[in-house]
């Protein structure tokens, strides 16, 4: 599901109406690859599984 966000994300960037949402998208999709957003996405499907399984 994360790389079809990052796909939209990069529709929407290169066919933005206005150059702010352009500029706008960018800078969502650099936060979304950044190494911390990475590993907390990854921690919160590790702990959500656990707690999964535990109820």
């Amino acid at each position: 599901m994360y790389a079809y966000v990052l796909e939209v994300l990069e529709i929407v960037k290169e066919e933005g109406i206005h150059d702010q949402q352009s500029v706008e998208v960018d800078i969502l999709i650099n936060a979304m690859k950044s190494f911390e957003f990475v590993l907390t996405l990854q921690l919160m499907i590790d702990i959500l599984g656990i707690t999964n399984e535990l109820s």
